[in-house]
Protein backbone atom coordinates (compact mmCIF):
# COMPACT_ATOMS: atom_id res chain seq x y z
CA UNK A 1 0.00 0.00 0.00
CA UNK A 2 1.31 3.11 -1.31
CA UNK A 3 2.04 5.91 1.85
CA UNK A 4 0.96 9.43 1.60
CA UNK A 5 2.20 12.55 3.40
CA UNK A 6 -0.70 14.58 5.50
CA UNK A 7 1.48 17.84 3.98
CA UNK A 8 1.13 17.06 0.62
CA UNK A 9 -2.28 17.93 -0.81
CA UNK A 10 -4.81 15.35 -2.00
CA UNK A 11 -7.34 15.24 -4.46
CA UNK A 12 -9.97 12.70 -4.49
CA UNK A 13 -12.41 12.28 -7.79
CA UNK A 14 -14.43 8.95 -8.04
CA UNK A 15 -12.34 5.82 -7.03
CA UNK A 16 -8.73 7.57 -7.42
CA UNK A 17 -6.53 10.18 -5.44
CA UNK A 18 -4.47 12.61 -7.04
CA UNK A 19 -1.34 13.00 -4.98
CA UNK A 20 1.56 15.13 -6.43
CA UNK A 21 0.64 14.55 -9.76
CA UNK A 22 0.40 10.68 -9.30
CA UNK A 23 -2.85 8.90 -9.05
CA UNK A 24 -3.58 5.92 -6.82
CA UNK A 25 -7.10 4.35 -6.41
CA UNK A 26 -8.89 4.63 -3.21
CA UNK A 27 -7.46 1.60 -1.80
CA UNK A 28 -4.00 3.16 -1.68
CA UNK A 29 -5.04 6.55 -1.14
CA UNK A 30 -7.35 5.48 2.09
CA UNK A 31 -3.77 4.34 4.44
CA UNK A 32 -5.84 3.30 7.36
CA UNK A 33 -2.98 1.04 7.64
CA UNK A 34 -3.79 -2.73 9.52
CA UNK A 35 -5.83 -3.86 10.71
CA UNK A 36 -8.51 -1.93 8.94
CA UNK A 37 -8.47 -2.43 5.13
CA UNK A 38 -10.16 0.00 2.95
CA UNK A 39 -12.54 -1.00 -0.38
CA UNK A 40 -15.27 0.04 -2.72
CA UNK A 41 -18.23 -1.65 -2.68
CA UNK A 42 -21.88 -1.48 -4.52
CA UNK A 43 -25.07 -1.13 -1.97
CA UNK A 44 -28.66 -1.43 -3.14
CA UNK A 45 -31.39 0.93 -1.31
CA UNK A 46 -35.17 1.23 -2.35
CA UNK A 47 -34.67 4.38 -3.87
CA UNK A 48 -31.65 3.59 -5.33
CA UNK A 49 -32.57 -0.31 -7.28
CA UNK A 50 -29.84 0.16 -9.60
CA UNK A 51 -26.82 0.40 -6.76
CA UNK A 52 -24.45 3.23 -5.89
CA UNK A 53 -20.87 2.82 -5.05
CA UNK A 54 -19.44 3.85 -2.04
CA UNK A 55 -16.12 3.92 0.15
CA UNK A 56 -16.03 1.76 3.28
CA UNK A 57 -12.80 1.82 5.76
CA UNK A 58 -13.75 -1.55 7.71
CA UNK A 59 -11.76 -2.34 10.92
CA UNK A 60 -14.42 -4.57 12.14
CA UNK A 61 -13.65 -7.80 13.64
CA UNK A 62 -10.54 -6.82 14.44
CA UNK A 63 -10.10 -7.37 18.37
CA UNK A 64 -9.15 -3.80 18.57
CA UNK A 65 -9.63 -2.01 21.88
CA UNK A 66 -9.04 1.18 20.81
CA UNK A 67 -10.88 3.71 18.09
CA UNK A 68 -8.21 4.08 14.96
CA UNK A 69 -6.26 7.16 14.77
CA UNK A 70 -7.93 8.24 11.82
CA UNK A 71 -6.18 11.80 11.55
CA UNK A 72 -4.24 10.88 7.93
CA UNK A 73 -7.44 10.27 6.40
CA UNK A 74 -8.79 14.00 6.57
CA UNK A 75 -8.84 14.60 2.87
CA UNK A 76 -10.09 10.95 1.56
CA UNK A 77 -13.73 10.35 1.30
CA UNK A 78 -14.60 7.92 3.79
CA UNK A 79 -18.77 7.19 3.61
CA UNK A 80 -18.49 3.93 6.08
CA UNK A 81 -16.50 3.37 9.17
CA UNK A 82 -17.14 -0.21 10.30
CA UNK A 83 -15.73 -0.48 13.87
CA UNK A 84 -18.15 -3.99 14.98
CA UNK A 85 -17.49 -6.35 16.84
CA UNK A 86 -14.27 -5.36 18.83
CA UNK A 87 -13.09 -4.61 22.26
CA UNK A 88 -13.12 -0.92 22.27
CA UNK A 89 -14.50 0.80 25.86
CA UNK A 90 -14.51 4.16 25.15
CA UNK A 91 -14.71 6.43 22.48
CA UNK A 92 -12.72 10.11 23.24
CA UNK A 93 -13.47 13.30 21.86
CA UNK A 94 -12.59 14.09 18.36
CA UNK A 95 -12.12 10.46 17.63
CA UNK A 96 -13.42 10.88 14.19
CA UNK A 97 -12.38 14.57 13.42
CA UNK A 98 -11.89 14.76 9.86
CA UNK A 99 -13.61 12.03 8.17
CA UNK A 100 -16.50 12.64 6.15
CA UNK A 101 -18.33 9.27 6.57
CA UNK A 102 -22.15 9.33 6.68
CA UNK A 103 -22.22 5.66 8.36
CA UNK A 104 -19.95 4.78 11.77
CA UNK A 105 -21.38 1.12 12.98
CA UNK A 106 -19.83 0.79 16.85
CA UNK A 107 -22.21 -1.78 17.54
CA UNK A 108 -20.62 -5.18 19.22
CA UNK A 109 -18.07 -3.30 21.63
CA UNK A 110 -17.61 -3.15 25.48
CA UNK A 111 -18.21 0.84 25.36
CA UNK A 112 -18.98 2.24 28.46
CA UNK A 113 -17.85 6.34 28.01
CA UNK A 114 -18.65 8.29 24.58
CA UNK A 115 -16.82 10.81 25.40
CA UNK A 116 -18.58 15.06 24.64
CA UNK A 117 -17.85 15.88 21.27
CA UNK A 118 -17.00 11.94 19.75
CA UNK A 119 -18.13 12.62 16.67
CA UNK A 120 -17.17 16.66 16.46
CA UNK A 121 -16.67 17.11 12.32
CA UNK A 122 -19.82 14.99 11.45
CA UNK A 123 -22.34 16.94 12.49
CA UNK A 124 -23.63 17.63 9.31
CA UNK A 125 -22.69 14.59 7.80
CA UNK A 126 -23.62 11.39 9.82
CA UNK A 127 -26.65 9.87 8.72
CA UNK A 128 -26.44 6.45 10.74
CA UNK A 129 -25.35 5.99 13.92
CA UNK A 130 -25.23 2.39 15.55
CA UNK A 131 -23.99 1.81 19.22
CA UNK A 132 -26.02 -1.58 19.53
CA UNK A 133 -25.30 -4.05 21.85
CA UNK A 134 -22.56 -2.21 23.82
CA UNK A 135 -22.12 -1.24 27.47
CA UNK A 136 -23.25 2.03 27.92
CA UNK A 137 -25.37 2.85 31.61
CA UNK A 138 -26.15 6.70 30.64
CA UNK A 139 -27.66 7.83 27.56
CA UNK A 140 -24.87 10.05 25.65
CA UNK A 141 -26.80 13.34 25.39
CA UNK A 142 -23.73 15.36 24.95
CA UNK A 143 -22.40 13.34 22.18
CA UNK A 144 -24.93 12.92 20.27
CA UNK A 145 -26.85 16.17 20.53
CA UNK A 146 -24.94 18.24 17.54
CA UNK A 147 -25.14 15.48 15.15
CA UNK A 148 -27.99 17.52 13.44
CA UNK A 149 -28.00 15.25 10.30
CA UNK A 150 -28.85 11.82 12.30
CA UNK A 151 -31.31 10.05 10.68
CA UNK A 152 -31.19 6.42 11.69
CA UNK A 153 -29.49 5.73 15.43
CA UNK A 154 -29.54 2.08 16.89
CA UNK A 155 -28.92 1.11 20.39
CA UNK A 156 -30.02 -1.59 20.29
CA UNK A 157 -29.24 -4.20 23.44
CA UNK A 158 -27.82 -1.53 25.74
CA UNK A 159 -28.93 -3.56 28.55
CA UNK A 160 -27.56 -1.01 31.44
CA UNK A 161 -29.61 1.88 30.15
CA UNK A 162 -32.38 2.11 32.84
CA UNK A 163 -34.75 5.25 31.25
CA UNK A 164 -34.77 7.57 28.41
CA UNK A 165 -34.83 11.56 30.28
CA UNK A 166 -36.74 14.40 28.44
CA UNK A 167 -33.59 15.88 26.94
CA UNK A 168 -32.90 12.34 25.51
CA UNK A 169 -33.21 13.25 21.62
CA UNK A 170 -32.15 16.93 22.22
CA UNK A 171 -30.57 18.39 18.69
CA UNK A 172 -31.64 15.44 16.52
CA UNK A 173 -33.88 17.74 14.83
CA UNK A 174 -33.56 15.08 11.29
CA UNK A 175 -34.07 11.94 13.25
CA UNK A 176 -36.17 9.01 11.33
CA UNK A 177 -35.42 5.22 13.02
CA UNK A 178 -34.62 4.47 16.25
CA UNK A 179 -34.04 1.16 17.69
CA UNK A 180 -34.10 0.73 21.87
CA UNK A 181 -34.85 -3.10 21.95
CA UNK A 182 -33.64 -5.35 24.48
CA UNK A 183 -33.70 -2.42 27.24
CA UNK A 184 -32.70 -2.98 30.85
CA UNK A 185 -35.11 -4.58 33.12
CA UNK A 186 -37.63 -1.87 34.57
CA UNK A 187 -36.80 0.74 31.62
CA UNK A 188 -38.19 3.77 32.13
CA UNK A 189 -39.20 6.65 29.17
CA UNK A 190 -39.64 10.66 30.26
CA UNK A 191 -43.06 11.66 29.02
CA UNK A 192 -41.67 14.54 27.29
CA UNK A 193 -38.44 11.90 25.81
CA UNK A 194 -39.51 12.07 22.29
CA UNK A 195 -40.81 15.67 21.92
CA UNK A 196 -37.74 16.52 20.71
CA UNK A 197 -37.74 14.31 17.73
CA UNK A 198 -42.25 14.22 17.21
CA UNK A 199 -42.25 16.55 14.10
CA UNK A 200 -39.38 14.17 11.99
CA UNK A 201 -39.52 10.49 13.62
CA UNK A 202 -40.70 8.00 11.05
CA UNK A 203 -39.99 4.18 12.72
CA UNK A 204 -39.41 3.48 16.46
CA UNK A 205 -38.59 -0.23 17.94
CA UNK A 206 -39.14 -0.88 21.77
CA UNK A 207 -38.34 -4.46 21.39
CA UNK A 208 -38.25 -6.62 24.55
CA UNK A 209 -37.97 -3.62 26.98
CA UNK A 210 -40.39 -5.27 29.38
CA UNK A 211 -42.69 -2.65 29.28
CA UNK A 212 -46.27 -3.43 31.10
CA UNK A 213 -48.25 -0.62 29.25
CA UNK A 214 -47.80 1.17 25.88
CA UNK A 215 -45.38 4.45 27.01
CA UNK A 216 -47.31 7.91 27.38
CA UNK A 217 -44.74 9.48 25.83
CA UNK A 218 -45.15 7.75 22.26
CA UNK A 219 -48.51 9.84 22.19
CA UNK A 220 -46.66 13.00 20.72
CA UNK A 221 -45.05 11.36 17.95
CA UNK A 222 -47.91 12.27 14.96
CA UNK A 223 -45.84 11.53 12.00
CA UNK A 224 -44.55 8.03 13.30
CA UNK A 225 -45.36 5.17 10.41
CA UNK A 226 -43.96 2.41 11.72
CA UNK A 227 -43.85 1.44 15.63
CA UNK A 228 -42.66 -2.05 16.56
CA UNK A 229 -43.25 -2.90 20.14
CA UNK A 230 -43.10 -6.97 20.09
CA UNK A 231 -42.30 -9.52 23.63
CA UNK A 232 -43.26 -7.04 26.07
CA UNK A 233 -45.72 -7.19 28.95
CA UNK A 234 -48.73 -5.53 27.78
CA UNK A 235 -51.52 -7.49 30.14
CA UNK A 236 -53.92 -4.94 28.28
CA UNK A 237 -54.52 -2.27 25.88
CA UNK A 238 -56.63 0.85 25.85
CA UNK A 239 -58.60 3.14 24.21
CA UNK A 240 -56.08 5.35 24.83
CA UNK A 241 -52.84 3.35 24.18
CA UNK A 242 -52.03 4.54 20.48
CA UNK A 243 -53.51 8.11 21.04
CA UNK A 244 -51.87 10.63 19.29
CA UNK A 245 -50.36 8.39 16.36
CA UNK A 246 -52.53 9.96 13.47
CA UNK A 247 -50.20 8.60 10.75
CA UNK A 248 -49.00 5.15 11.98
CA UNK A 249 -49.64 2.35 9.38
CA UNK A 250 -47.26 -0.47 10.95
CA UNK A 251 -48.53 -1.90 14.55
CA UNK A 252 -46.10 -5.15 15.51
CA UNK A 253 -47.08 -6.43 18.85
CA UNK A 254 -45.77 -9.88 18.41
CA UNK A 255 -44.95 -12.17 21.38
CA UNK A 256 -46.97 -9.75 24.00
CA UNK A 257 -48.14 -13.04 25.78
CA UNK A 258 -49.80 -11.23 28.28
CA UNK A 259 -52.26 -10.43 25.60
CA UNK A 260 -53.41 -13.65 25.17
CA UNK A 261 -56.95 -13.01 26.59
CA UNK A 262 -59.38 -11.28 23.99
CA UNK A 263 -60.44 -8.90 27.23
CA UNK A 264 -57.21 -7.69 26.88
CA UNK A 265 -58.34 -6.07 23.53
CA UNK A 266 -61.48 -3.96 24.15
CA UNK A 267 -63.27 -3.13 20.92
CA UNK A 268 -61.76 0.76 20.84
CA UNK A 269 -58.28 -0.61 21.12
CA UNK A 270 -57.22 0.79 17.77
CA UNK A 271 -59.93 3.42 17.23
CA UNK A 272 -57.18 6.35 17.56
CA UNK A 273 -55.04 4.76 14.56
CA UNK A 274 -58.70 3.37 12.11
CA UNK A 275 -57.78 5.65 9.50
CA UNK A 276 -54.35 5.30 8.84
CA UNK A 277 -53.10 1.86 9.98
CA UNK A 278 -52.22 -0.74 7.10
CA UNK A 279 -50.76 -3.88 9.06
CA UNK A 280 -50.84 -4.87 12.50
CA UNK A 281 -48.96 -8.04 13.83
CA UNK A 282 -50.49 -10.57 16.51
CA UNK A 283 -47.84 -13.38 15.79
CA UNK A 284 -47.18 -15.36 18.76
CA UNK A 285 -49.32 -13.79 21.75
CA UNK A 286 -50.89 -17.06 22.74
CA UNK A 287 -54.85 -16.06 21.77
CA UNK A 288 -57.61 -18.92 21.80
CA UNK A 289 -60.17 -16.35 19.88
CA UNK A 290 -59.55 -13.28 18.00
CA UNK A 291 -60.99 -10.45 19.91
CA UNK A 292 -63.66 -8.35 18.53
CA UNK A 293 -61.25 -5.21 17.59
CA UNK A 294 -61.43 -4.41 13.72
CA UNK A 295 -64.06 -2.04 13.00
CA UNK A 296 -62.31 1.18 13.11
CA UNK A 297 -59.38 -0.54 10.96
CA UNK A 298 -61.24 0.14 7.37
CA UNK A 299 -57.61 0.25 5.68
CA UNK A 300 -56.23 -2.56 7.02
CA UNK A 301 -54.07 -4.74 4.29
CA UNK A 302 -52.55 -7.02 5.95
CA UNK A 303 -53.48 -9.02 9.29
CA UNK A 304 -50.84 -11.60 11.09
CA UNK A 305 -52.32 -14.08 13.39
CA UNK A 306 -49.48 -16.58 13.52
CA UNK A 307 -48.26 -18.89 16.11
CA UNK A 308 -51.10 -18.62 18.41
CA UNK A 309 -53.92 -21.07 19.55
CA UNK A 310 -57.01 -20.25 17.24
CA UNK A 311 -58.95 -23.00 17.12
CA UNK A 312 -62.71 -21.55 15.01
CA UNK A 313 -63.03 -18.41 13.53
CA UNK A 314 -66.52 -17.25 14.03
CA UNK A 315 -68.51 -15.82 11.07
CA UNK A 316 -68.53 -12.15 10.61
CA UNK A 317 -65.10 -12.12 12.58
CA UNK A 318 -63.75 -10.21 9.43
CA UNK A 319 -66.37 -8.31 7.73
CA UNK A 320 -65.50 -5.13 8.49
CA UNK A 321 -61.88 -5.65 6.99
CA UNK A 322 -62.88 -4.82 3.72
CA UNK A 323 -60.02 -3.58 2.22
CA UNK A 324 -57.55 -6.86 3.82
CA UNK A 325 -55.28 -8.13 1.28
CA UNK A 326 -52.80 -10.49 3.01
CA UNK A 327 -54.52 -12.97 6.04
CA UNK A 328 -51.79 -15.20 8.42
CA UNK A 329 -53.43 -17.62 10.33
CA UNK A 330 -50.78 -20.26 9.91
CA UNK A 331 -49.66 -22.39 13.29
CA UNK A 332 -52.65 -22.34 15.10
CA UNK A 333 -54.91 -25.65 15.57
CA UNK A 334 -57.79 -23.77 13.38
CA UNK A 335 -61.13 -25.60 12.11
CA UNK A 336 -62.61 -24.53 9.42
CA UNK A 337 -66.13 -23.46 8.60
CA UNK A 338 -68.46 -22.13 6.22
CA UNK A 339 -68.74 -18.15 6.38
CA UNK A 340 -65.32 -17.67 8.26
CA UNK A 341 -63.85 -15.62 5.74
CA UNK A 342 -66.78 -13.62 5.19
CA UNK A 343 -65.97 -9.79 4.58
CA UNK A 344 -62.81 -10.98 2.20
CA UNK A 345 -64.52 -12.31 -0.52
CA UNK A 346 -62.91 -9.92 -3.24
CA UNK A 347 -60.06 -8.17 -1.28
CA UNK A 348 -57.92 -10.64 -0.12
CA UNK A 349 -55.14 -12.10 -1.88
CA UNK A 350 -52.84 -13.91 0.11
CA UNK A 351 -53.47 -16.37 2.84
CA UNK A 352 -51.52 -18.45 4.73
CA UNK A 353 -52.26 -21.79 6.17
CA UNK A 354 -48.87 -23.13 6.85
CA UNK A 355 -48.49 -25.53 9.57
CA UNK A 356 -51.74 -26.88 10.17
CA UNK A 357 -50.93 -30.51 9.81
CA UNK A 358 -53.55 -30.54 7.52
CA UNK A 359 -53.83 -33.29 4.81
CA UNK A 360 -56.18 -31.30 2.61
CA UNK A 361 -56.77 -28.08 1.38
CA UNK A 362 -59.68 -26.22 3.10
CA UNK A 363 -61.29 -26.14 -0.91
CA UNK A 364 -65.08 -24.81 0.32
CA UNK A 365 -63.68 -22.05 2.00
CA UNK A 366 -61.09 -20.75 -0.06
CA UNK A 367 -63.22 -21.17 -2.89
CA UNK A 368 -65.42 -18.42 -1.95
CA UNK A 369 -62.14 -15.91 -1.83
CA UNK A 370 -62.53 -15.16 -5.30
CA UNK A 371 -59.92 -12.31 -5.42
CA UNK A 372 -57.80 -15.26 -4.00
CA UNK A 373 -54.26 -14.98 -5.65
CA UNK A 374 -51.49 -16.99 -3.39
CA UNK A 375 -52.16 -19.92 -1.06
CA UNK A 376 -48.94 -20.52 1.48
CA UNK A 377 -49.79 -24.19 2.63
CA UNK A 378 -46.33 -25.12 3.46
CA UNK A 379 -45.08 -27.09 6.34
CA UNK A 380 -48.20 -29.76 6.47
CA UNK A 381 -49.14 -33.41 5.71
CA UNK A 382 -50.48 -33.63 2.28
CA UNK A 383 -48.79 -37.21 0.79
CA UNK A 384 -50.77 -37.69 -2.68
CA UNK A 385 -52.46 -34.49 -4.23
CA UNK A 386 -55.58 -36.04 -5.54
CA UNK A 387 -56.88 -34.52 -8.72
CA UNK A 388 -59.28 -31.89 -6.95
CA UNK A 389 -56.60 -30.59 -4.44
CA UNK A 390 -56.74 -26.88 -5.72
CA UNK A 391 -60.25 -27.28 -7.08
CA UNK A 392 -62.79 -23.98 -7.35
CA UNK A 393 -59.80 -21.99 -5.43
CA UNK A 394 -58.85 -18.95 -7.47
CA UNK A 395 -55.32 -18.80 -6.67
CA UNK A 396 -52.36 -19.89 -9.31
CA UNK A 397 -49.59 -19.51 -7.01
CA UNK A 398 -49.35 -22.38 -4.54
CA UNK A 399 -46.60 -22.75 -1.67
CA UNK A 400 -46.12 -26.22 -0.52
CA UNK A 401 -42.68 -27.23 0.99
CA UNK A 402 -41.95 -29.38 3.14
CA UNK A 403 -45.31 -30.92 3.60
CA UNK A 404 -44.70 -35.17 2.95
CA UNK A 405 -45.69 -34.43 -0.95
CA UNK A 406 -44.73 -38.39 -2.49
CA UNK A 407 -47.21 -37.63 -5.37
CA UNK A 408 -49.57 -35.01 -7.40
CA UNK A 409 -51.98 -35.74 -9.94
CA UNK A 410 -52.17 -34.69 -13.46
CA UNK A 411 -55.23 -32.66 -12.60
CA UNK A 412 -54.49 -31.20 -8.98
CA UNK A 413 -53.91 -27.55 -10.04
CA UNK A 414 -56.42 -27.82 -13.25
CA UNK A 415 -59.01 -25.01 -14.60
CA UNK A 416 -57.15 -22.06 -13.56
CA UNK A 417 -57.72 -18.52 -15.11
CA UNK A 418 -53.83 -18.01 -15.55
CA UNK A 419 -50.71 -20.30 -15.46
CA UNK A 420 -50.02 -21.23 -12.11
CA UNK A 421 -46.57 -21.28 -9.80
CA UNK A 422 -45.52 -24.45 -7.67
CA UNK A 423 -43.29 -24.17 -5.07
CA UNK A 424 -42.35 -27.58 -3.64
CA UNK A 425 -39.43 -27.05 -1.85
CA UNK A 426 -38.32 -29.97 0.26
CA UNK A 427 -40.67 -33.03 -0.63
CA UNK A 428 -40.77 -36.38 -2.01
CA UNK A 429 -41.37 -35.84 -5.76
CA UNK A 430 -39.64 -38.10 -8.04
CA UNK A 431 -40.55 -37.12 -11.40
CA UNK A 432 -42.40 -34.48 -12.75
CA UNK A 433 -45.14 -36.64 -14.51
CA UNK A 434 -48.02 -34.81 -13.24
CA UNK A 435 -46.58 -31.77 -15.71
CA UNK A 436 -48.79 -33.34 -18.86
CA UNK A 437 -49.22 -30.04 -20.29
CA UNK A 438 -46.64 -27.66 -19.70
CA UNK A 439 -49.15 -25.17 -21.13
CA UNK A 440 -50.35 -24.50 -17.68
CA UNK A 441 -47.32 -23.48 -15.60
CA UNK A 442 -44.82 -20.95 -15.81
CA UNK A 443 -42.96 -21.69 -12.42
CA UNK A 444 -42.30 -25.04 -10.88
CA UNK A 445 -39.50 -25.29 -7.91
CA UNK A 446 -38.62 -29.06 -6.79
CA UNK A 447 -35.38 -27.63 -5.39
CA UNK A 448 -34.40 -30.50 -2.38
CA UNK A 449 -36.73 -33.14 -3.96
CA UNK A 450 -35.56 -36.33 -5.13
CA UNK A 451 -36.44 -35.83 -8.71
CA UNK A 452 -35.34 -38.49 -11.43
CA UNK A 453 -34.36 -36.51 -14.50
CA UNK A 454 -35.66 -38.30 -17.66
CA UNK A 455 -36.59 -36.67 -21.58
CA UNK A 456 -39.89 -35.47 -19.39
CA UNK A 457 -38.18 -33.46 -17.21
CA UNK A 458 -35.38 -32.31 -20.17
CA UNK A 459 -38.43 -31.23 -22.19
CA UNK A 460 -39.74 -29.29 -19.48
CA UNK A 461 -36.75 -26.92 -19.32
CA UNK A 462 -37.12 -26.14 -23.11
CA UNK A 463 -40.05 -24.31 -22.65
CA UNK A 464 -39.20 -20.72 -22.81
CA UNK A 465 -42.14 -19.59 -21.02
CA UNK A 466 -41.65 -22.01 -17.78
CA UNK A 467 -39.15 -22.10 -15.29
CA UNK A 468 -38.12 -25.29 -13.33
CA UNK A 469 -35.62 -25.08 -10.15
CA UNK A 470 -34.31 -27.95 -8.91
CA UNK A 471 -31.38 -30.14 -9.06
CA UNK A 472 -30.86 -34.39 -10.58
CA UNK A 473 -31.16 -36.74 -7.81
CA UNK A 474 -30.93 -39.38 -10.52
CA UNK A 475 -29.54 -41.17 -12.43
CA UNK A 476 -26.09 -40.63 -11.79
CA UNK A 477 -24.66 -39.17 -14.90
CA UNK A 478 -26.89 -36.32 -14.05
CA UNK A 479 -26.72 -35.90 -10.34
CA UNK A 480 -26.44 -32.76 -8.62
CA UNK A 481 -27.18 -30.70 -12.23
CA UNK A 482 -29.02 -27.97 -11.65
CA UNK A 483 -32.08 -28.67 -14.37
CA UNK A 484 -31.78 -26.29 -17.26
CA UNK A 485 -28.08 -25.52 -16.64
CA UNK A 486 -25.45 -25.58 -19.40
CA UNK A 487 -24.16 -28.80 -18.04
CA UNK A 488 -27.67 -30.81 -17.98
CA UNK A 489 -28.47 -29.20 -21.00
CA UNK A 490 -25.38 -31.08 -22.87
CA UNK A 491 -25.84 -33.94 -20.77
CA UNK A 492 -29.41 -34.74 -21.38
CA UNK A 493 -29.83 -33.25 -24.94
CA UNK A 494 -28.08 -36.62 -27.37
CA UNK A 495 -29.67 -38.80 -24.71
CA UNK A 496 -33.50 -37.66 -25.75
CA UNK A 497 -33.33 -35.42 -29.29
CA UNK A 498 -34.36 -38.73 -30.98
CA UNK A 499 -38.06 -38.51 -29.24
CA UNK A 500 -37.83 -35.07 -28.60
CA UNK A 501 -40.03 -33.99 -31.50
CA UNK A 502 -42.65 -36.32 -31.45
CA UNK A 503 -43.64 -35.31 -27.50
CA UNK A 504 -42.80 -31.44 -27.74
CA UNK A 505 -45.46 -29.21 -28.39
CA UNK A 506 -46.11 -25.21 -28.40
CA UNK A 507 -48.57 -24.20 -25.96
CA UNK A 508 -51.30 -24.21 -28.69
CA UNK A 509 -54.57 -24.40 -26.30
CA UNK A 510 -53.38 -21.43 -24.27
CA UNK A 511 -51.02 -18.81 -25.69
CA UNK A 512 -49.76 -16.24 -23.06
CA UNK A 513 -50.55 -12.64 -24.53
CA UNK A 514 -49.31 -9.56 -22.13
CA UNK A 515 -49.07 -11.47 -19.39
CA UNK A 516 -52.97 -12.61 -19.56
CA UNK A 517 -54.21 -16.26 -20.60
CA UNK A 518 -55.63 -15.87 -24.27
CA UNK A 519 -57.57 -18.64 -25.90
CA UNK A 520 -56.59 -19.37 -29.58
CA UNK A 521 -56.99 -22.27 -32.12
CA UNK A 522 -54.15 -24.48 -33.07
CA UNK A 523 -54.31 -23.41 -36.45
CA UNK A 524 -53.45 -19.84 -35.90
CA UNK A 525 -49.99 -20.85 -34.01
CA UNK A 526 -47.31 -21.29 -36.35
CA UNK A 527 -44.26 -22.71 -35.60
CA UNK A 528 -41.18 -20.62 -36.13
CA UNK A 529 -37.65 -21.89 -37.03
CA UNK A 530 -36.37 -19.64 -34.01
CA UNK A 531 -38.92 -20.92 -31.80
CA UNK A 532 -37.46 -24.60 -32.87
CA UNK A 533 -33.97 -22.97 -32.15
CA UNK A 534 -34.96 -22.70 -28.65
CA UNK A 535 -36.24 -25.35 -27.70
CA UNK A 536 -33.49 -27.52 -28.97
CA UNK A 537 -30.28 -25.00 -27.25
Amino acid sequence: MVGVMIAVALTLTGSSLMVAGVTYNFADACVAGPPCECYKKTEYTKDEPDGFEVSVLDCSDKRISAVPFFRQLENVTVDRVFLQNNRIAVVPKDAFFGLSASLIDLSGNKIDTIEENAFRGLETRLTTLRLGSNRLSTWPISAVSSLESLQTLDLLSNEEIYQLPWNSFRGLTSLRKLDLGNCAEGFQIHDEAFEPIQETLKQLMLHHCALTEVPKALSVLGNVEILRLPRNRFSSLTSESFQGLHSLKTLDLTGNANLSSSESFPPDSFAEVGETLELLDLTGIGLTRIPTIFTPLEKLKSLYLSRNQISSIERGTFSVLTSLEKLYIDNNPLDYSQGMFDGLKESLTFIKVASQNISRLPNPELTSLRGLRTVDASHNAFGELPGDFAEGIPATDYHLSNSDITKISPTAFSGKSSQVSLTLQGNSLETLDFVQDPCYYWRIDVTDNPILCDCHTYRLSKYPHLLVKGTCAKPDFVEGLAIGSTEFDNTMYWRCVDHFFEDTKLCSKWWLSAGSWVRQSPATITLSLLTVLSFLR
